[in-house]
């Protein structure tokens, strides 16, 4: 029987391996990356942070690494993890500012990071015709 993926699953993406599909479960209090076996069996945790948010993930072209972007309060930072989820290192050390972007080299060695601070600004129209 094929896994079951939780009602509340978000951001699937293809396993490097091709044989499953990982996805950020936001059933689990830090909305952790979870992976779904397409051979069946119960997902498993991937990464396993408690503090703050997993809001996105992505695999390394080689498959050997997962970068997963984490909001924590005011700031998300890049943290990279091995393929089975194991030794987390914190890529980005940003206080208050948003990771908006990043993208894999080819070479799986770095990564390119967009980041900066959001703003928002209203306009207010009157006796517009």
């Amino acid at each position: 029987m094929p896994c079951a993926r939780p009602s509340k699953s978000a951001t699937e993406r293809w396993a490097p391996d091709g044989r499953a599909v990982t996805f950020r479960n936001r059933a689990n209090a830090a909305w952790n990356v979870y992976r779904c076996p397409f051979d069946g069996g119960p997902p498993t945790a991937v990464t396993r942070f408690t503090q703050g948010r997993v809001t996105d993930h992505l695999w390394s072209p080689d498959g050997r690494k997962l970068a997963v972007r984490v909001d924590d309060g005011d700031a998300s930072n890049l943290w990279i993890v091995e393929a089975d989820g194991s030794r987390p290192v914190q890529a980005t050390q940003f206080a208050s500012e948003s990771v908006f972007d990043y993208a894999w080299m080819a070479d799986s060695r770095r990564l390119v990071v967009c980041a900066g601070t959001r703003t928002s600004d209203a306009v207010l129209i009157r006796d517009f015709r």
